[in-house]
């Protein structure tokens, strides 16, 4: 195989989801899904390129129809299945599949209460069903990620949420108080207010430089979304082909624009190097190209992100 090594694949089988959270991506998208044999050929291309690791997303992958063969399919080529869901699902079926084929699963969970997590989703018994789900699956999946939004309305609580995770539901916990709106069409009073993110990473004691300078997208990470175009990363727009056109190899080996993002250094983020934030620089390259369709300059809220932890440093050096 030419090129780098693709670790992992993500693959969005649908954009359906049942629930109807507030600060969802892809709101205001049509409804789309990948074919069942597009997604069994997607993986047979994964498998010749030695991909590790398979991450299927939404949507919800459980309103996808053909769930149980994807999953099965995945697991009997050998592959490492990641999952992302909300879990929100009456079906026992899907998750006696779950229990059987994942190794990696990562729920969404917006609170410790029903009034907290519904208060997003804006379903009514959805924290319920969630929990329930969790608690069942929790002895079966090796690595099992409760993934929680932080919001205006939730961040405040967030040790709560994080205690309930933990002893409670016995699960990881990641927050995320970066929130992508690739449509410019998030209602930003739902977005947790900057004194309170600021009062949370002071609180949590995080590493203030979290994740790499440059992220993997299109390095070591490739994307199949639900219309079959190939993107770098769910969160980064490019268009890079689509698969019912184009294969994987040759768009990962022969991509003119991955060969120019993976040679992509730190000193190309020219505006960065000056900035009094550059010891927080972070990078995701998607977002930058969202609202500048250039990787190196950055975008709003990338500097925002620096600034926020450069401003919580200060405080916890006081």
């Amino acid at each position: 195989m030419n090129g780098p090594f693709l670790r992992t694949l993500f693959i969005e089988l649908t954009t359906i989801c049942p629930l109807k959270c507030v600060h969802c991506y892809l709101t205001g998208k049509s409804y789309v899904q990948l074919d069942l044999d597009q997604v069994i050929d997607v993986v047979d291309q994964a498998e010749r390129l030695n991909v590790l690791k398979l991450t299927f997303t939404g949507g919800d992958i459980l309103s996808y129809p053909f769930i149980d063969e994807v999953l099965m399919y995945a697991r009997q080529r050998g592959f490492c299945v990641n999952v992302l869901s909300s879990l929100y699902t009456h079906d026992l079926e899907k998750i006696k599949l779950l229990k059987n084929t994942v190794h990696q699963l990562g729920v969404s969970l917006y609170g410790s209460t029903p009034r907290e997590h519904e208060a997003v989703t804006g379903i009514c018994g959805s924290f319920d069903v969630t929990v329930h789900n969790i608690e069942v699956l929790k002895p079966y999946i090796n690595l099992l990620n409760v993934n929680v939004s932080l919001l205006r309305h939730n961040i405040v609580h967030w040790k709560q949420i994080r205690d309930f995770v933990v002893y409670e539901l016995g699960a990881n916990v990641n927050f995320n108080f970066r929130i992508f709106d690739q449509l410019g069409r998030l209602d930003r009073n739902i977005m947790a207010d900057e004194k309170e993110i600021i009062s949370y990473l002071n609180q949590a004691v995080l590493p203030l430089n979290p994740r790499a300078k440059i992220c993997n997208a299109g390095r070591r990470t490739l994307c199949i979304l639900a219309d079959g175009t190939i993107s770098p990363c769910v969160f980064f727009s490019k268009a890079l082909g689509n698969i019912k056109q184009d294969s994987l190899a040759s768009v990962w080996e022969n991509s003119e624009y991955l060969k120019r993002l993976r040679t992509i250094t730190e000193d190309e983020f020219c505006k960065c190097r000056s900035c009094q934030y550059e010891p927080y620089f972070y990078g995701c390259i998607g977002d930058n190209y969202s609202e500048n369709a250039d990787v190196t300059i950055p975008s709003k809220n990338n500097c925002d992100m620096c600034r926020l932890y450069h401003d919580a440093d200060k405080l916890l050096c006081i």
